[in-house]
């Protein structure tokens, strides 16, 4: 599952010009979502209704606090631990490639 979105994210992305893409972290996303989501909407020039803000406030909220119950096991999916950081390893390359191409998002 992990390759299968990641590689699409990557294949995809070289796709658009810098303007029309934004590259989230996902531990920014999980430490502070309003804020995260807020810079999502900046970058692409979308306004925030007053609404929507309260929404996001309200979830963002909820997100913080939300503890998952979900055990996942690597090895439940056919792969090693070893596999993943190889996996992991090889696209770091792409990773450098991609950030020097498009270092505007930065």
């Amino acid at each position: 599952m992990v390759h299968t979105n990641y590689q699409g994210i990557i294949s995809h992305r070289y796709n658009f010009t810098p303007e029309n893409a934004f590259d989230i972290q996902y531990d920014d996303l999980v430490a502070d979502p309003e804020t995260t989501v807020k810079s999502i909407y900046q970058h692409f020039s979308i306004p925030l209704s007053n609404e929507y803000k309260a929404s996001l406030l309200k979830d963002s909220i909820a997100a913080k606090s939300y503890k998952s119950n979900h055990s996942y096991n690597i090895e439940d999916y056919g792969f090693t631990a070893e596999e993943i950081n190889q996996y992991i390893a090889a696209q770091s390359t792409e990773e450098q490639v991609f950030a020097e191409k498009y270092r505007i998002l930065e």
